[in-house]
């Protein structure tokens, strides 16, 4: 039989994590442990209040699972989607044990996961560095700390959006995404959006609250800039509702 278990654990972030609609100072993250005979695989959720998860449901979701895996974790799909009909949503706990059972797979066929899926690791995409919220020259202080990282993604929706991105630019010439989680309104986000044109932005993520699919649209009719969608995208199914709308989706493992 698959074995879970799970425990919490408290990430004390070096500097508070701020974007539109809030800060972080810590990261309220759960280990899970699923025990296959003398394998142990690991996986770790990251639960988003936004998204209706934390630390607590992914521990109760977590003491639901177990005794309904069953014994075979190479039966990822049945695992999955017994789990799906235990208790709908709560993708950060699924994710966790999704993780766990493709740790366990690796060490028993004892190859690293990129071998199991027949990727090659050199042509891996490059993640970016994130950026939180803070005033123009602190934020460039930031960007020049992170000078390593090829990517950054800052974050945005304030009054001095414009002054961060510049502040930013004159320090660094790594690719920049722009995110605004929702702090935006469409008018605020076709002016913002054209003005950050000339600082070579690579795309702009969530700039206006997610149901307003007519405000994307029209954003994205009106900005020389890809539009790309997050919150406006949480489950496969809302594609379709917002194809047309933006010219991509962020993809999150603790929300797919």
């Amino acid at each position: 039989m698959l074995h879970i278990d799970a425990k919490p654990i408290d990430l004390k972030l070096t500097t508070p994590f701020r974007i539109s609609r809030g800060v972080q100072n810590t990261a309220q993250n759960v280990i899970v442990q699923i025990n296959y005979n003398e394998h142990v695989g690991y996986g770790e959720a990251a639960p988003d209040e936004y998204y209706g998860e934390n630390q607590e449901t992914v521990l109760s979701c977590i003491t639901t699972f177990a005794g309904n895996l069953g014994n075979d974790p190479f039966a990822l799909e049945d695992i999955m989607e017994r789990l799906d009909n235990i208790i709908q949503l709560n993708p950060a706990a699924k994710a966790a044990v999704d993780m766990a059972l493709y740790d366990i797979i690796g060490k028993m066929l004892n190859i690293p996961l990129y071998k199991l899926f027949g990727l090659n690791p050199s042509h891996a995409a490059h993640t970016s560095f994130t950026l939180g919220l803070d005033t123009p020259m602190n934020m460039a202080r930031k960007a020049l700390l992170a000078r390593d990282y090829p990517i950054l993604k800052v974050k945005v929706g304030t009054r001095h959006d414009i002054d961060i991105i510049k502040a930013i630019r004159d320090v660094s010439s790594a690719v920049i995404r722009v995110d605004a989680n929702a702090g935006w309104t469409p008018k605020e986000a076709i002016k913002n959006i054209n003005a950050l044109a000339a600082y070579n932005i690579e795309f702009v993520e969530q700039p206006i609250p997610p149901h307003d699919l007519a405000g994307l649209k029209l954003i994205r009719d009106n900005v020389p800039i890809p539009i790309i969608a997050d919150e406006s995208c949480v489950t496969v199914e809302d594609i379709p509702r917002i194809s047309g709308h933006v010219d991509g989706i962020n993809i999150k493992l603790m929300k797919c």
